[in-house]
């Protein structure tokens, strides 16, 4: 696996940890996900339980810090030098930018929505070919497929 995979899948890991996209069956041929639970902000204080809680790793905790690299860095390397590090931390720690952050989790999540859309997609696909058209089974993945082709186009309406 190259650095740029393992970059996205830790990524993808932070991002799962933050919220989980989901598309689901209500019932036999009706979909749901979701969607309307997908932070629309970014909570600073969850961004920080994560990396002070969960199970990431110092790669990962790394990868977050790099992302959200604090604008005083980008403008010098020595800002303070007449201050304590305590305090040039702390400066630092409040001055990071998460909205960088924030802005790949939710490109991750849409691409996980895709994904499953995309995968329940194929199986009704398979079952209106495998089902005889006066069936039930056939009318449940006919009806998925509308359900699913409505969540795909309401995807791409609001992020492409």
């Amino acid at each position: 696996m190259d650095s740029q995979d393992e970059k996205n899948n830790d990524l993808s890991v932070i991002a799962n940890h933050y919220f989980k996209p989901k598309v689901y069956y209500i019932n036999c041929s009706n979909v749901n996900w979701n969607y309307e639970d997908m932070p629309k902000y970014l909570q600073f204080k969850f961004i920080d339980s994560i990396i002070r809680q969960f199970d990431i790793s110092s790669e990962q905790k790394k990868l977050i810090r790099n992302l959200t690299i604090s604008n005083i860095k980008k403008t010098s390397k020595t800002p303070f030098t007449k201050l304590n590090s305590d305090v040039i931390i702390n400066i630092e720690n409040y001055a990071i930018d998460y909205s960088v952050l924030f802005k790949i989790l939710r490109k991750i999540w849409i691409k996980q929505y895709h994904k499953q859309i995309d995968n329940l997609v194929n199986e009704n696909h398979f079952d209106k070919m495998w089902y005889d058209f006066d069936s039930n089974d056939y009318h449940y993945a006919k009806v998925a497929l509308e359900d699913l082709n409505y969540l795909s186009l309401k995807l791409n309406v609001n992020y492409k």
